[in-house]
């Protein structure tokens, strides 16, 4: 293995293990001698690109798209990534060259399984096509997907915008309908379109597909959870939610959304019986009161180290927490109310967890 290829493999390994700074550093000092090399200018563009430098990445993938116009030599990712960066027609017709490519090799992975299916001896490579051609029906599907971001978003005024999303959504999912992604699209475009109980069936399928997966991708699912949330579908949102937190504790977001969601069940209890209450609802009001507390704290916590939270969650936060000013307050919670820190944040969750319990 050269140099070259011995920086590259180190540098996916880098990216696999979410350093892309590392990757960067591995690949820079050999950029200058091989500029050629299509590889190598791909991978430091997914590293730049991972690291948020949309410039540099974009113009790396450029540099490679002119040395491999065709995608004979590093393949079609790099057509994906320029439609992702771009965005707008420009965006779409990157996406379309590289799903070009996508539905070529994946037509001629399949005629070759047809063709040694029936003959003896070829068991290993059968199985080698089968796992080549779903990645690559994946990457199809995420290509779709992608370009039915663009629709909703950039393109969404142009008069083609709701049937081009259809027909899109439609592709993905019949190339493969184990996908999640395709779902909490196919959610989305339901809800921009107010067919709300589709939106419903599409979505609780997503989260069917994601829930038993070992390690799902963190913003995929955050982005489930934000339209199970608007759906009102609670109880799927809230376990949605709690898997997050398994993956990555510490994104505000989460905690602020299972906040809002048992905010919210609070209110639809004392709205709906005022003062006249049942012990059996009471403790329950109680229940969503406390956990909502404990969420809202959480994510003023995190919030402290995390420059890029939106303001507004905030400031809805500490609304919705004056709303519940009126209710009682456990001394194991009130002992934290703005006191909350790196060293007695674990005591604030496990007694809190306590109270629940007992």
């Amino acid at each position: 293995m050269s140099q070259i290829e011995s920086a590259i493999k180190l540098a996916r390994e880098h990216l696999d293990a979410s350093a892309p700074e590392s990757a960067i550093q591995t690949l820079m000092p050999l950029v200058e001698t091989n500029d050629s090399n299509i590889t190598l200018l791909q991978v430091l563009g997914e590293a730049f690109l991972e690291y948020g430098d949309t410039e540099q990445a974009y113009n790396l993938f450029i540099k490679a798209s002119e040395l491999d116009p065709t995608g004979s030599q590093g393949g079609m990712e790099k057509f994906l990534w320029l439609g992702q960066i771009v965005g707008g027609r420009s965006g779409e017709v990157w996406f379309q060259k590289g799903m070009e490519l996508l539905r070529s090799e994946i037509s001629k992975k399949e005629q070759e399984f047809s063709s040694i299916n029936d003959k003896a001896g070829q068991q290993q490579r059968l199985e080698q096509l089968k796992i080549e051609v779903a990645f690559l029906k994946r990457k199809l599907c995420e290509a779709l997907c992608g370009v039915i971001e663009i629709w909703m978003t950039d393109l969404c005024m142009e008069p083609e915008a709701e049937s081009k999303c259809d027909g899109l959504i439609t592709e993905s999912l019949l190339v493969d309908n184990t996908l999640a992604e395709s779902w909490t699209v196919l959610g989305s475009i339901r809800i921009s379109q107010q067919r709300n109980e589709e939106a419903v069936v599409a979505l609780a399928k997503a989260w069917d597909l994601y829930k038993d997966e070992l390690d799902p991708p963190t913003p995929s699912l955050l982005t489930l959870a934000r339209y199970l949330v608007e759906m009102k579908q609670d109880e799927i949102a809230v376990e949605c939610l709690q898997k997050i937190q398994d993956l990555d504790e510490a994104i505000v977001e989460v905690h602020y959304l299972e906040g809002f969601v048992n905010f919210n069940a609070y209110k639809a209890i004392v709205e709906k019986v005022g003062n006249l209450i049942s012990d059996e609802l009471n403790e329950e009001k109680k229940s969503y009161v406390a956990d909502a507390r404990m969420s809202f704290k959480k994510a003023l916590h995190f919030m402290q180290f995390d420059e890029n939270v939106d303001a507004e969650i905030k400031t809805h936060i500490e609304q919705m927490l004056n709303e519940l000013a009126s209710e009682p307050e456990s001394e194991e919670i009130a002992a934290y109310t703005g006191d909350i820190n790196e060293e007695n944040l674990e005591d604030f969750i496990e007694d809190n967890e306590d109270e629940e319990m007992s």
